[in-house]
């Protein structure tokens, strides 16, 4: 019978914002022996910048366990996500050790969805053993549940933008010369309520925002303190023009080691509503223009 640890009440919604993690929660403090409360294992989340935008997580996993710990499955557990299968591992723990492993989470169910119930989270484990195989299910820290909590509120929130506003490119891009003399590739946001919906709050866009590659900006500026796309309650759908150009970052190290070179965002808000971050990523054969212009500009060769 799969064993199962003590559940831990932690709701899975948090504050809306954008998590991109990069170092490791601490141990709790002051308690010398980290097995005193009868838990030899625990586990917290991380979202390694390299995955946002993206339901990955890693459990970062401490084994306590006096004898060797052999992990060959892992999953995140709470009713406030969608079911998935383990993901298949491969670790195996010393007493003391810590391990990532990287898992994804499941769809979110969205405040609609959960009628006010509450959301505990843990991992799910598929421990081997010498003859047998089990599950043992870990709590996952407060500060762990907290940190998808915000991932989840996110991706709830842009769930509920995307009914009102929905953002993507119209057409292909084109080479220009910009007016400070830059090469770069032009093309436009359409910014369109769905059909069908009724008339609804102003969506405005304040700013666009690039990565460490790439320079995404409107081709013309708004006027100081003014939105770069205003859609009024009755207004159906906005065209912005929009460019991208290199950043200047030519190291082959940079340009070897981006991992988001085309994680471009329009930063979208509805009238009374937080600010939310949209990414507009190119469609493929975009990507490949801009990764020609990276390298003309850098003097490099062109991606294969």
């Amino acid at each position: 019978m799969p064993r199962k640890g003590r559940p831990v009440a932690a709701a899975v919604l948090g504050v809306v914002a954008v998590l991109a993690l990069s170092g490791c929660p601490a141990e709790p403090v002051g308690d010398p022996d980290p097995t005193a409360d009868g838990m030899h294992l625990r586990a917290s989340l991380i979202q390694y910048r390299a995955h946002t935008n993206t339901r990955e997580v890693a459990v970062h996993l401490t084994s306590h366990e006096p004898e060797p710990l052999h992990v060959v499955g892992v999953r995140l557990s709470s009713p406030g996500l969608e079911e998935l299968a383990p993901t298949p591992t491969d670790a195996t723990y010393v007493r003391g050790q810590t391990i990532d492993l990287a898992t994804e989470y499941g769809r979110p169910r969205c405040a609609e969805e959960l009628d006010g119930e509450d959301s505990p989270l843990g991992v799910e484990l598929t421990v081997e053993g010498e003859s047998t195989t089990t599950t043992e299910t870990v709590p996952i820290t407060n500060a762990g549940a907290a940190d998808l909590g915000r991932l989840v509120d996110t991706e709830c929130a842009l769930v509920a933008l995307d009914r009102r506003v929905r953002v993507d490119y119209v057409g292909g891009f084109s080479r220009a010369v910009a007016e400070d003399g830059s090469q770069v590739l032009r093309g436009a946001l359409r910014f369109a309520r769905p059909a069908g919906t009724i008339p609804d709050k102003s969506i405005t866009v304040p700013l666009l925002d690039g990565s460490v590659l790439l320079i995404f900006r409107p081709v013309d500026e708004a006027a100081p303190g003014q939105p770069l796309v205003r859609l009024g309650p009755r207004e159906r759908s906005e065209l912005l023009p929009v460019e991208m150009t290199s950043t200047g970052r030519c190291s082959g190290h940079e340009l070897g080691e981006s991992k988001q070179t085309f994680l471009l965002s329009a930063f979208v808000r509805r009238a009374g509503d937080p600010l939310q971050r949209v990414i507009v990523k190119p469609s493929p054969s975009q990507q490949l223009q801009g990764l020609r212009l990276i390298s003309d500009i850098c003097g490099v060769p062109p991606p294969g």
